[in-house]
């Protein structure tokens, strides 16, 4: 997943750019997830596009997070408060 962050991150890094935003890569290293990875992709992008409009001068973090139930990829921009996130039905 991690990966697939990156190469997400740097295809999107222009239009980050232009906003002077940066785009961080927190997913763990080893995380694999299973589940449909250009549906993942195409999902993330539309997420971090949202928070890249939303905000100039920031950092928006891409990350993992768990519970007990839930498997979720969130994109994060601090400066709007907003998280978007994406909950995966997978296992992980």
């Amino acid at each position: 997943m991690y990966h697939l962050v990156s190469k997400l991150i740097a295809s999107l890094q222009p239009l980050a750019v232009k906003r002077n935003n940066i785009l961080l890569n927190d997913i763990p290293r080893d995380l694999s997830v299973n589940a449909d990875q250009h549906m993942i992709a195409y999902v993330l992008s539309e997420l971090v596009n949202s928070a890249n409009n939303s905000t100039e001068n920031e950092c928006i973090h891409i990350e993992a997070v768990f519970d007990n139930e839930h498997r979720m990829l969130r994109v994060k921009d601090l400066h709007t408060r907003i998280y978007h996130t994406m909950e995966i039905k997978a296992s992980c």
